[in-house]
């Protein structure tokens, strides 16, 4: 038997550490070397167990007290150590580890060696070996390209959250992901199509606009026709008032009150002239003169 002054002691071991699923073979490899280095690899469970607890740190030791362990597991060392597995390994996701594997260049001034070390370690926890019932090779194949290979990042980060991602999933994720974007694009367009008619106007409507309002500006009420119209625009101008005969209004508009033998037919220019003067006299200066 070993003396323990001759056996190196494993370092603590965090169960929380960033890369405690991947440290924990090791540690558990080191740690069954050392029971076999002071002869304890044979010992029963409990004792196994005491020592365990007793090396791998206060603050891993205070994690595993919070375990639920059954009555008839309470002494099994072997039953603790599957525990620990299980919490430093949350579930695999086989397609992220064969994304970080297949990612994985050899880096400026990496020796070889090192670089098919870590390449092996990777590769382990990808499952090339395990036979799926429910996916062909081929199929997981397909399904690690689409995810290492489209184009949006947000797609990728979205499929590599999807547990027990199969290649369905991954097809159908994709097509609505790329249905759903063009969609919100379009949406988007007609957004600012309707925000930029809002904010501006077709070319000439501004223009017939203010055209349409500086119309009605200028209409009145003619005393003429007693209508609302613009400038030179009395419908009334050239018409004979059927009252009093004379020119430029109509009846309703007219202010004679008393029409005596007005000659309906004046030949001569002063006769003409009587008449644009009479009419000049009843109702002002004539706008058409």
């Amino acid at each position: 038997m070993a003396t323990m002054g001759m056996v190196k002691l494993p370092p603590d071991f965090d169960l929380q550490g960033q890369n405690a699923a991947g440290e924990w073979k090791f540690w558990k490899t080191a740690f069954e070397d050392y029971l076999v280095a002071i002869g304890q690899d044979k010992a029963a469970g409990l004792v196994k167990l005491s020592i365990l607890r007793n090396i791998i740190g206060t603050e891993s030791a205070r994690i595993m007290s919070t375990f639920v362990i059954p009555e008839d597991q309470q002494d099994k060392y072997e039953y603790m150590l599957e525990l620990i597995t299980k919490y430093v390994n949350p579930r695999i996701n086989e397609c992220f580890e064969r994304y970080n594997f297949l990612k994985r260049v050899q880096k400026e001034g990496e020796t070889f060696e090192h670089f098919l070390t870590e390449c092996r370690h990777l590769v382990k926890s990808c499952n090339y070996n395990t036979l799926d019932p429910n996916q062909t090779s081929e199929d997981k194949a397909l399904r690690d390209k689409i995810v290492m290979g489209i184009r949006d990042p947000t797609t990728r980060e979205a499929l590599l959250r999807l547990d027990e991602l199969t290649l369905d999933k991954t097809i159908n994720f994709c097509r609505t992901s790329e249905q759903s974007r063009n969609q919100s694009i379009k949406f988007q367009e007609g957004e600012e199509e309707v925000n930029f008619i809002k904010k501006y106007k077709k070319p000439g409507e501004k223009k017939r606009q203010k055209s349409e309002q500086q119309d009605a500006k200028d209409k009145f009420k003619c005393k003429r026709c007693q209508n609302m119209h613009g400038p030179r625009e009395c419908p009334a101008y050239g018409k004979k008032c059927r009252k009093c005969g004379l020119l430029n209004h109509f009846a309703i508009s007219c202010r004679i009150k008393n029409v005596k033998n007005v000659e309906e037919k004046c030949d001569t220019s002063e006769e003409n002239l009587f008449v644009v003067i009479e009419t000049q006299q009843i109702y002002g200066k004539s706008s058409y003169m």
